[in-house]
């Protein structure tokens, strides 16, 4: 196979890659949030020290 053949199919792999990375990241993002809604509700309820540890 021709080299430029080569690079072309990696570039293609890797679009498909990065558009899954970027979904993974926005789910990441989206747990983040939620993980931080409930560390604030832990902070309502018991001491910052506990908190802090979940984090």
């Amino acid at each position: 196979m021709k080299r430029h053949n080569l690079i072309e199919k990696r570039s293609r792999k890797n679009t498909q890659l990065t558009r899954r990375a970027r979904a993974r990241c926005l789910d990441l993002k989206r747990a983040q949030g939620l993980y931080y809604g409930y560390a604030v509700l832990l902070n309502l309820v018991c001491d910052d020290k506990r908190v802090v540890a979940f984090r």
